[in-house]
């Protein structure tokens, strides 16, 4: 799931509220921090803690603590909790903590130190200011130990490895109790049976060789994003092409740890979240999901026959058509006369070529054969012109056959 980045405006209005914070005051807590705990007074360590754990980010509870804050308002006894955030993956990214709520309520929340993640392999700690948010004036906690009811969403933003532009946003929820009684959230790559990736390859190797080398291709969310996915060296690589009317434009490819089960291939994504995908294998051959991957054979099976597509550019009707006929392209179009009488038209073709299904394209020698597409929607593989989707015809209306 991607999602926007959220501004740190809004952050960054708050501190500016604040003064200077003084040493903790002398919050009491009533010791029920458990034998992974240490309180003094002011302070409650932790040990062991793990809040989340999965293929890009490793996050422990530290400790919670109070400190005077002085704020427009007023002077506050505020409590904190802090966590160390460790990065496992490959590549920076953004760490925030949101929505928190304190048994069922929803309190204020305002990160101390900024979002910006440790460098991969790096460790980093991070704390998180909680206190009512209640008009006009917020209040403290009444004590630490109210932390011990915080829950709410990780969210982590992932650069790519240039660390150059961001590639996407990852949530997970968590809870500070469940984390206590040792049910942190894990990715499902750490719920396999404890083989490795070798192991387990090893063990369905059958599986593993009709995968290998091969293409899937898949609906990418909207009818101009086309996802495919290749196994290839025991990795499964996973990229993105997407249409618009500047032509086709490729996304990044990231390489990714799979692990295969009786029934579905797990894919621990960059995001740290798993990519489950059925499969059934019979007579040698290998079928992902339920109707929604296509081999590029499969493709080329579909898109058999006659296209069409009908647009209006800058005020100007255009009519398109493809023909798709076993290795074969043949295309014709035609286009109001600018400026001309009722009815008149330009007309473009035919054109022929020979192709062959590429991602989300077709790799040919057909003239303007470029401005042609394909992706899979409604289960189906569809021809697209640019971002317009066609649809199947009948066969060309020839030079004399259009109308405008």
């Amino acid at each position: 799931m991607k999602k926007s980045i959220k501004t740190l405006l809004s952050l960054t209005l708050v501190f500016g509220m604040l003064g200077c914070g003084s040493n903790a005051g002398t919050t009491n807590t009533s010791g029920n921090s458990g034998t992974n705990s240490q309180s003094n007074g002011d302070v409650i360590e932790f040990n062991d803690v793990v809040i989340l754990d999965d293929e890009t980010v490793k996050v422990e509870l530290v400790n919670f603590y109070a400190k005077d804050v002085n704020w427009t308002t007023g002077k506050r006894n505020d409590k904190y909790f802090q966590v160390k955030v460790t990065n496992k993956a490959d590549h920076k990214f953004l760490f925030n903590v949101n929505d928190i709520y304190i048994d069922g309520e929803k309190v204020g929340i305002i990160m101390e130190d900024g979002n910006s993640g440790p460098a991969a392999g790096k460790s980093s700690t991070f704390s998180y200011d909680i206190y009512y948010d209640t008009k006009p004036n917020p209040k403290e906690l009444e004590s630490l130990d109210k932390l011990y009811g915080v829950e709410g969403t990780i969210e982590i933003c992932h650069y790519d490895k240039a660390g150059e532009k961001l590639t996407g946003c990852n949530e997970k929820d968590f809870s500070l109790k469940k984390a206590l009684d040792g049910n942190s959230a894990s990715s499902e790559s750490e719920k396999q049976s404890g083989d490795s990736i070798t192991e387990n390859h090893e063990k369905y190797n059958s599986i593993i060789a009709l995968l290998e080398g091969n293409t899937w291709v898949f609906n990418g969310g909207s009818d101009t994003i086309l996802n495919y996915a290749s196994f290839k060296d025991g990795k499964a690589e996973l990229g993105q092409v997407s249409f618009d009317g500047n032509g086709l434009h490729e996304g990044d490819v990231n390489s990714c740890d799979y692990f295969v089960s009786d029934d579905s291939i797990q894919i621990n994504l960059v995001s740290g979240d798993v990519m489950e995908v059925p499969y059934t294998a019979e007579n040698a051959s290998i079928k992902l999901g339920n109707g929604e991957y296509f081999t590029l054979d499969e493709v080329d099976a579909g898109l058999q026959g006659y296209w069409q597509y009908k647009k209006e550019v800058f005020g100007l009707k255009s009519i398109g058509n493809l023909y798709v006929n076993n290795g074969t392209l043949k295309s014709e179009s035609a286009s109001e006369a600018i400026n001309g009488n009722k009815g008149d038209y330009y007309y473009y073709g035919p054109d022929s070529g020979t192709y062959k299904i590429g991602i989300g394209c077709f790799d040919t020698n057909l003239f303007k054969g470029s401005n042609w597409f394909y992706n899979i929607i409604d289960g189906k593989p569809v021809v697209l012109n640019y971002e317009t989707v066609c649809y199947p015809s009948n066969g060309f209306p020839g030079e004399n056959g259009y109308h405008f």
